[in-house]
């Protein structure tokens, strides 16, 4: 009885191969952080038309995070162009939901403005 192992079975006494993991992917946190204060500057903007005194001042942080998801939608953006489309959707979602929203708030504040001084307001 010997102690070698038959040809074709592996040998228990031999260590096993050695794995390499994969290289961890990519991340865009840009066009993340963009996505998200897009949606933020939706969100604090639907908040102006509550009439109640805490929730109008929550409005004033629309055209804050609007400003962030376009210049982070922008970084993004550049980002996935590097690195074979990582996030992009994400990204330009951030970014045009900043700049509509941007865009309607100036809007509204100019319209105050015109309404105000005309004497309607």
């Amino acid at each position: 009885m010997s102690l070698e192992p038959t040809p074709g079975t592996p040998n228990p006494f031999e260590p096993a191969p050695v794995v390499q993991a994969p290289a961890p992917a990519a991340r865009n946190t840009n066009a993340l952080i963009a996505l998200i204060a897009g949606i933020v500057a939706v969100v604090t903007l639907i908040f102006n038309w509550i009439p109640v005194d805490v929730i109008a001042y929550i409005s004033c942080l629309s055209p804050i995070a609007a400003i962030i998801a376009i210049i982070t939608g922008s970084l993004g953006l550049s980002f996935a162009k590097k690195n074979n489309g990582i996030d992009r959707s994400k990204a330009l979602i951030g970014l045009i939901l900043g700049i509509v929203f941007l865009v309607i708030y100036v809007l509204l504040i100019g319209l105050a403005l015109v309404l105000a001084l005309s004497g309607m307001a």
